[in-house]
């Protein structure tokens, strides 16, 4: 499955790729948003210091992190929620795309479906962060009893925790975004249905991501690279770049999707002799290569078994054979 849902994907891709005008549009406006958010970070060393009066005592005074902190934490909050929902809402836009194949249409009808995604990725991060604390807190106990083995056990644990997590758990669940807009189903629905179709399927679809990935990342991060050392717009341009790029995972998992479905539907019933080559009926009493009698002359008796063998009584020399439960008035 891992070959041919990439190569679906591709092939998707090449014959629609008007859904990258989606993942453009996000690009841009994220980019726009940096650099807002980049004009509302303080510049003046003295705030920057911690210092509220003129530049002329800074000297002798030193950085205040926490100040700069403070004034750092809000447009840096402030960024990763508008893009956090400017990235559902492309989600759902792509997956728009996907079924309707008309760019302003998904853009359009994607609100409703984005606010059920968002509902839909709370539930499953309180899943998630629950499974976590429920693993973690026998793990500091063990690191609280055995201080220095405990820590190591406590470490390795928590690594096999996140990999299991990542391998088993969240696959069961990377469907429920792309139900949700397709099937216009609601957050514990979508997470239902991803569940149930993604059982059995959890290390197909994790490997098939990962080699996703990382094709994508051997074709972009060299760019990136060269894009980074331009500063800040380097660094935009790599925020357009990944965000037009976007759509095309959301496009696999639709392939994952739909390949696993077909996988499930039961094989077609081979078509029996008699559907390959239909014979034309014969009407009872009919006389291979004579004659047959009107339908008036037959009478069905059901206490017949086998076959009977008569004679027409216009044609003394013809003999008719009559099937099973057939019998001359």
């Amino acid at each position: 499955m891992i070959t041919s849902s990439i190569k679906e994907t591709l092939g998707f891709l090449q014959k629609h790729p008007q859904i990258f005008i989606i993942g453009a549009l996000g690009g841009f406006i994220s980019a726009v948003i940096s650099i807002m958010t980049i004009g509302m970070i303080p510049t003046d060393p003295a705030k920057m210091m911690g210092l509220q009066t003129d530049p002329t005592e800074m000297m002798g005074s030193q950085l205040d992190p926490m100040a700069m902190l403070g004034d750092m934490a809000g447009p840096i909050i402030l960024l990763s929620v508008i893009g956090y929902l400017l990235r559902v809402y492309l989600m759902a836009a792509s997956y728009r795309f996907i079924k309707s194949k008309d760019v302003l249409g998904a853009l359009t009808n994607a609100f409703a479906p984005a606010l059920n995604i968002l509902i839909a990725n709370i539930v499953l991060l309180i899943v998630i962060l629950a499974l976590l604390v429920l693993t973690i807190i026998p793990l500091i106990l063990v690191a609280l009893v055995l201080p220095v083995l405990g820590i190591l056990i406590a470490i390795v644990g928590l690594m096999v925790v996140i990999v299991c997590i990542g391998v088993y758990v969240y696959p069961k669940f990377i469907f429920a975004e792309f139900v949700i807009t397709v099937g216009g189903l609601g957050p514990i629905e979508g997470i239902k249905r991803s569940f149930a179709h993604a059982k059995g399927y959890e290390i197909t679809i994790f490997s098939t991501t990962l080699v996703f990935g990382l094709l994508m990342a051997v074709l972009i991060v060299p760019l990136y690279l060269i894009l980074t050392i331009g500063g800040i717009i380097g660094s935009l341009l790599s925020t357009v770049i990944s965000s037009t790029l976007s759509p095309a995972y959301y496009v696999l998992l639709a392939m994952m999707y739909l390949h696993i479905k077909k996988e499930r539907q039961p094989p077609e019933r081979p078509k029996t002799l008699q559907s390959q080559q239909p014979q034309a009926q014969q009407s009872p009493g009919q006389n291979l290569g004579a004659q047959t009698l009107p339908q008036s002359q037959l009478k069905k008796k059901s206490q017949h078994v086998k076959p009977i063998t008569t004679t027409d009584p216009q044609n003394p020399n013809v003999k008719i054979q009559w099937p099973k439960g057939y019998q001359p008035d």
